[in-house]
């Protein structure tokens, strides 16, 4: 898997804490996927992201079993569990390419690095005459273990084991919490051999620094007496010249039958050897027919790693798999460092647009000044934290909304609020500061990635690091540009004849001197001379300081959302797969919206959309009702589903406007078609049943 190396992650939860993501499987998407990533949780903090397939857990590979099989997995490793993860364009690219990603790959590593060399020992002691050759050692009050007086020349000592070596595993079982006089009664009662994993003091502090356990899929097998074989092909005309077998009694897919003088004898191949692998692919669970396929689909060449007996015993007394060696020997053929490899896993790739953004950043490190009014619907943005943790951050900017506009988007930091600092504020804190602002809102936000660096750097993040580009400008009337407001009072002033005397601050136009007698201001003059001549008002100037520019996308959908302030009626049948969305609200409070609406599922083909707020489900209202009651409601419409629903846009318009979100508003186009088979045209009806058939569209998320 040369280039694809997948970082190994270890991840710890204190209790009654998560790690801190989602394991999910999508539609159209291959792999666990990692989504929903917690801000500075366990997860978030190692380096994994969103997107990110798991491999492997503990070592055991999962991108071929179920997510209950995988979600199982992590929760039976209690506080600690261990993944192999590949960031989403490799994996992707792996998957098009036909790369085996089933390969084990032992490099630890924690948020993206890596350390060469530090890696546990698997050693393998036969008892001699004269016993093993080593003491063991604990120290009273410490955790622990270790080997002490390895006789020179004795079987520890050939072995490779070491004085002050730590033991960690006997035999393939874990006695890191074993007490001293536990761990001398299991070696005691091993028999004539024994298989150990060790660690020399520096892997030891390197492991305990990182915080990872120690499992023997990250160790080393040079130390080992038996080694697996790895026999190279070529295919003669009469074949390759043997047999294959399945023997369950033997554990697995057997040689036999090699014929004299064939390639397979040339090659090495030994009677009653185990075949482990063919060209890197793991084959201990497959079937013997997918065993064949897979030599004849080598061609004329193929490489396989087979065992014999005592190889197999020794392997299996560590609990663990032959393809230790095989990684072990590919990676000593592979000069770029493992770190290298996560970097630049294929350096003809095009950077993503996300490296794009990443190296803008680095070039300009600088926070964004955001400045945004209040609408109707509010600011447009939730505001993400734990209550009583320090850190905020942003979430689920409304597109075309106040912070949309003024520049926010998902992710921002935020750093000041109303030019004060909320770095060391709770989310409480922070949340009744932005209620208290009125009308007006300004803050001082930065990318994670911009915010990240500055930390690092020691920079602290102010306005002090604005450049012009970073100011972003607040969308009120009396708050434009200086260019934007002298063009509109210039235009006026030539308008009414009057006499301009600045426009740089407040506004100061000279007209008649009675006017300062009747001690008002000469604006009076300058409105009655405006609405009798009904020029556009003043804050269409501003608004619109050029006729000739056209609307943008936010003010036409304003535009179209005011010509038809409608709900929707959607109907749905439901499929093996479910409706395919999610309802968003929080336990015990009014309000729900629909979130992750699954492509080509039921509700995504009724025209529910991401946002919708849900008004009624089968002609009930449920604008009162808790998330609960909703969640129970759509649970017992048994296999179909009709839900009357808004976009938030059309829903605060109409509430603001007083009206009643009815079935009363909706117009023809409103009304969804109900998917059903007895109720379709053909095409939607073929759409329809490929759509139910397919198992692939289950989308199944577990909090982690």
């Amino acid at each position: 898997m040369a280039g694809y190396k997948p970082k190994v992650i270890s991840l710890t939860k204190s209790p009654g804490q998560t790690f801190g993501f989602y394991l999910r499987i999508e539609h159209d998407e291959e792999g666990h996927l990692i989504r929903c990533l917690e801000m500075g949780g366990p997860a978030e903090l190692s380096g994994m992201k969103d997107g990110d397939r798991v491999l492997r857990v503990n070592g055991k590979y999962v991108d071929g079993l179920s997510h209950s099989e995988v979600v199982e997995l992590v929760r039976s490793s209690g506080a600690t569990v261990n993944f192999h993860i590949l960031d989403e364009a490799s994996y992707k690219q792996a998957k098009e390419r036909g790369v085996n990603l089933a390969e084990p790959h032992h490099s630890p590593a924690v948020n993206g690095g890596a350390q060469r060399g530090l890696k546990p020992r698997l050693c393998y002691l036969v008892k001699s005459g004269s016993g093993y050759g080593f003491s063991l050692r604990s120290v009273k009050g410490e955790q622990g273990v270790f080997v002490s007086e390895v006789t020179p020349g004795g079987v520890a000592d050939r072995a490779g084991v070491n004085t002050n070596d730590r033991l960690v595993e006997v035999n393939g079982e874990n006695i890191e919490s074993y007490t001293h006089e536990q761990v001398v009664d299991k070696v005691k009662m091993a028999g004539g051999s024994l298989m150990f994993l060790l660690v020399d003091e520096e892997t030891d502090r390197y492991y305990c620094s990182m915080n990872m356990k120690i499992p023997a899929q990250f160790a080393t097998t040079k130390c080992l007496p038996h080694e697996p074989r790895i026999v190279n092909l070529t295919k003669a005309p009469g074949g390759y010249g043997f047999l294959l077998k399945e023997e369950a009694k033997m554990g697995g897919h057997m040689i036999t039958d090699i014929d004299r003088g064939s390639p397979a004898e040339r090659g090495g191949l030994k009677d009653l050897d185990r075949l482990v692998a063919v060209d890197g692919q793991q084959m201990d669970t497959s079937t013997h027919e997918q065993v064949v396929d897979a030599i004849r689909q080598s061609g004329n060449k193929c490489c396989l790693l087979v065992v014999d007996k005592d190889t197999d015993l020794m392997y299996a007394q560590a609990k663990v798999s032959p393809m230790l060696f095989w990684e072990e020997k590919k990676d000593a053929l592979s000069p770029p460092s493992y770190s290298e490899a996560i970097t630049f896993p294929a350096p003809f790739k095009p950077p993503t647009a996300a490296q794009e953004r990443k190296k803008n950043e680095e070039i300009e490190l600088k926070p964004k000044l955001c400045k945004m009014e209040k609408t109707p619907a509010g600011y447009g943005f939730h505001l993400n934290g734990i209550q009583g943790v320090f850190g905020q951050h942003i979430k689920e900017v409304v597109k075309g909304g106040a912070a949309d506009v003024a520049g926010l988007v998902d992710d921002d930091i935020v750093v000041e609020v109303n030019g004060k600092n909320v770095e060391q504020c709770t989310h409480e804190e922070v949340v009744d500061m932005i209620r208290g602002t009125g009308s007006r809102l300004e803050m001082l936000v930065a990318t994670k990635s911009v915010y990240d660096q500055l930390k690092a750097r020691g920079t602290p993040v102010t306005r002090q690091l604005l450049g012009e580009t970073s100011q972003v400008q607040v969308h009120s009337e009396d708050q434009e540009t200086a260019p934007v407001k002298e063009r509109a009072l210039v235009e006026y002033c030539a308008l009414l004849s009057v006499t301009l005397v600045s426009v740089s601050g407040d506004v100061l136009i000279s007209c008649v001197s009675v006017c300062t007698q009747a001690k008002v201001s000469p604006m009076l003059f300058w409105e009655e001379k405006k609405d009798a001549l009904s020029p556009p008002s003043y804050s269409e100037a501003i608004t619109f300081p050029a006729p000739f520019k056209p609307p943008t996308a936010a003010q036409e959908r304003k535009k179209n959302e005011e010509i038809e302030l409608k709900p929707k009626l959607c109907k749905m049948e439901k499929t093996p797969a479910g409706y395919g969305f999610h309802l968003n609200g929080i336990q015990g409070v009014f309000g729900q919206h629909i979130k992750e609406v699954v492509k080509g599922g039921a509700a995504d083909v009724a025209g529910l959309v991401d946002d919708d707020i849900v008004v009624e489900v089968n002609g009930k209202n449920v604008e009162q009702c808790t998330h609960e009651e909703v969640v129970d409601m759509i649970r017992g419409t048994g296999s179909r589903l009709e839900m009357l629903v808004a976009t938030k846009s059309v829903y605060d318009q109409l509430k603001a406007r007083g009206t009643p979100v009815t079935r009363q508003l909706l117009g023809e186009t409103s009304q969804v078609q109900v998917h059903s088979e007895d109720q379709e045209t053909a095409p939607v009806k073929e759409r329809t049943s490929s759509v139910s058939s397919s198992s692939s569209c289950q989308s199944m998320d577990d909090r982690l």
